[in-house]
């Protein structure tokens, strides 16, 4: 076993937190098991996080601490890999189908912005059967930079024809509603199991589920 002088845990989640599942894990978690990590000689623990879309910075850092390059085509085949599979036996999160049906009835422009490509967007909208739902898909191909910069709500209030003010956007990222509060937007956040730990204060509305949300349409 080689001694590990400073132990750094990076991931997704809060400030000086992480998670596994549904358990956060912080400082508090890993000096309870201090005597064991002493063993391996550890001295330093420094957990690092960082919001979701921020995967450069998080990839620099990491090969900023390890004093490595890394292969990260490989990893992120892999790590898709693993993603599709479990995602693959999910369906569509509680209230997306009904709000998609009531903004159809009601003639009301629906459109998904995301900073993921279109062969991930598609393909999972296909998946869901919801490909044909909505009138536009704006993906990382279609606008020069992703979220947080605004360009991709920019192309999105251009495409639906409507003032920015008049566009709901649904967010479950910090940056995703920066993004769209740039461009004009007001928000509705709705947190997913990774972001719900994230401050939305600024979010013009905020709601559990979409759920909770049409009960108010």
């Amino acid at each position: 076993m080689h001694p590990v002088d400073t132990l750094h845990v990076l991931a997704h989640g809060r400030p000086g937190a992480f998670r596994f599942g549904e358990q956060w894990v912080d400082a508090a978690a890993l000096k309870a098991d201090a005597a064991e990590l002493a063993q391996w000689g550890v001295r330093t623990i420094a957990l690092w996080s960082c919001q979701v879309g921020a995967d450069a910075n998080f990839v620099a850092l990491l090969e900023e601490l390890t004093g490595k390059a890394f292969d990260w085509e490989a990893i992120g085949i892999a790590r898709n890999k693993w993603i599709r599979e479990e995602i693959n036996k999910l369906d569509a999160m509680p209230g997306v189908r009904e709000t998609v049906n009531l903004c159809q009835e009601r003639k009301i422009p629906i459109a998904i912005v995301s900073s993921s490509n279109h062969s991930w967007v598609d393909g999972w909208l296909d998946k869901l059967g919801l490909l044909t739902s909505f009138d536009h898909i704006i993906a990382r191909e279609d606008a020069p930079r992703i979220k947080p910069a605004p360009d991709l709500y920019a192309e999105a209030v251009k495409r639906i024809k409507l003032p920015a003010s008049k566009c709901l956007v649904i967010e479950d990222s910090l940056n995703g509603m920066k993004s769209a509060h740039t461009v004009g937007c007001p928000v509705a956040a709705i947190p997913n199991r990774i972001t719900q730990c994230i401050d939305f204060s600024a979010a013009e509305y905020q709601y559990p589920s979409l759920v909770e949300l049409l009960e108010e349409l």
